[in-house]
């Protein structure tokens, strides 16, 4: 029976028993059971002899079988001495262990993060804040609806880029803005604006006519009561007043004509009472209109608008007063 040796075991019985001489002291059995041992050693030399410096593969290692699954398992991990430093220095000499699952199945979330890692996705944000974006970010989806970037994550809500008639870009917002000096703005679907602009505003039609008015154009406005000839009840929107301090403005033709739009009866527009706290009832403002004899009459033509802090707003250093 064949011997599983080490090769220097082999080395040294063909060394005793294939004598360097044609003496006639070799028998066949010296050299069968020599070819023997070593056959019967090669897979114990190959795989526990030192490989990387006296025993290296020369030439490709080639697993694989006639229809049958062949497959070349590592327990201890496959180890690339060869790898260059400047692709990343803690790979050189590192032992792989793990498998690799392949290019469709990377877990972004499982890679180092270092700016020594190849970085092709430049379009992304880095989490930790290394780089700025490189290139455009395209929230318009081919044939689809515009996408709306927000910290809701809520649908149409935050910002939304889009194109008017003329192909001409067009900022869509949705919700409350903050602005730098913590001053904010609700704008359901306009432009955001700041302190300086109307909170809310109204042109409409309070002639009489049935008996109510009828609104041409709003914005923040709830509801458009008349509760007597001269007399309306305008009440906002909730959330757009931090208090009842808001500056409202009005104006009417004081005629119930429309024949001549272009003439009005000397009047002046009351806003006075102002009502609500957003929390038990709605904020609210009366409209009262009255002519040069004190009278209480209707108007074809009415404006309103009024400016003010929202919640939350900080207000501007306090004027000098005297």
């Amino acid at each position: 029976m064949p011997t599983i040796q080490d090769s220097g075991a082999i080395l040294t019985s063909i060394g005793q028993d294939l004598a360097d001489n044609n003496a006639g002291l070799i028998s066949a059995q010296d050299v069968r059971h020599n070819m023997e041992d070593t056959v019967a050693s090669i897979p114990n030399i190959v795989s526990l002899s030192d490989t990387e410096n006296t025993y290296y593969f020369r030439n490709n290692v080639k697993v694989s079988g006639d229809g049958s699954v062949s497959r070349f398992i590592t327990e201890g991990g496959i180890q690339f001495p060869n790898t260059p430093v400047d692709y990343h220095p803690s790979l050189a000499n590192n032992i792989q262990v793990e498998p690799y699952p392949g290019s469709g199945k990377l877990d972004h979330g499982l890679l180092e993060s270092s700016s020594l890692l190849d970085d092709d996705h430049q379009q992304y944000l880095l989490a930790n804040g290394d780089r700025s974006m490189v290139g455009n970010l395209w929230t318009y989806p081919t044939g689809g609806e515009p996408n709306w970037i927000g910290p809701s994550g809520n649908d149409n809500e935050g910002i939304q880029f889009t194109y008017d008639s003329n192909d001409k870009v067009i900022a869509n917002f949705r919700g409350r803005i903050v602005y730098a000096d913590n001053s904010t703005s609700q704008d359901v679907y306009g432009s955001g604006t700041a302190k300086g602009s109307a909170k809310a505003w109204c042109n409409f039609d309070a002639s009489g006519v049935a008996g109510t008015p009828t609104i041409r154009s709003s914005y923040n406005i709830h509801s458009l009561e008349r509760t007597a000839q001269g007399k309306l009840v305008i009440t906002f929107v909730s959330g757009i007043f931090a208090d009842n301090n808001y500056v409202a403005i009005g104006n009417a033709n004081a005629t119930t004509s429309t024949g001549s739009e272009e003439d009005f009866d000397v009047n002046t527009v009351g806003l006075v009472l102002r009502q609500g706290d957003d929390a038990n009832t709605l904020r609210s403002v009366t409209y009262v209109i009255r002519n040069d004899a004190g009278e209480y009459v209707d108007a074809d033509l009415c404006d309103f608008v009024a400016y003010g802090l929202g919640p939350n707003t900080i207000a501007d250093p306090s004027p000098t007063v005297s």
